[in-house]
């Protein structure tokens, strides 16, 4: 079980992923990124919010349901607004996080080009907050309606995304550093 456990923070024993140089509180990126992904995923697909009528949106809906509605409703501007922000945007910084932490070992090319991309995301976090704050006004203020407990799950998501982002960040350029002292 204690190597299960140890496979699932560091991942597999024959790659040298930046996991593999993790300590102390560090080692648990892996399962923040999770559970980041897990926030995310609720709410995407549970109802975030209630409103009157609002730009075609009417009722309780989810982040997928609204997406689905202003498409069909041809206000695909607000729907690829949606789309990219709430949906695209943190699947994709979350999936190189994933990717940097377990997947390619330190050593390769693959790596860094990821870590660019992971030190990209890292620095422009604050867009997927902003636009998390401003729906909650749009639907508080402008369209009269209620947010509901997932939209907690989306603040907490990306506030676990710049964790993890930063602390990684931190590990690869320690690692980066190490290599040119050789």
């Amino acid at each position: 079980m204690k190597e299960l456990f140890k496979t699932f923070l560091v991942g597999m024993a024959h790659r040298n992923t930046i996991a593999k140089h993790s300590q102390g509180l560090d080692r648990y990126l892996g399962v923040l990124c999770m559970l980041s992904a897990a926030c995310l995923g609720i709410a995407i697909f549970t109802p975030i919010a209630t409103i009157p009528e609002y730009r075609g949106l009417e009722g309780t809906f989810a982040i997928l349901d609204a997406l689905l509605v202003l498409f069909k409703a041809n206000r695909l501007p607000d729907a690829a607004v949606l789309g990219l922000t709430f949906i695209l945007w943190p699947v994709y910084s979350l999936s190189v996080a994933f990717d940097v932490w377990y997947k390619y070992p330190v050593q390769e090319d693959k790596f860094l080009k990821a870590s660019g991309r992971l030190r990209f995301f890292g620095r422009i976090w604050y867009l997927i907050a902003i636009s998390t704050v401003g729906m909650v006004y749009i639907v508080q203020v402008e369209a009269g309606g209620v947010v509901h407990l997932p939209v907690y799950a989306l603040i907490l998501s990306v506030i676990l995304q710049k964790l993890c982002f930063t602390r990684m960040l931190g590990m690869v350029n320690r690692i980066q550093f190490d290599e040119v002292d050789d």
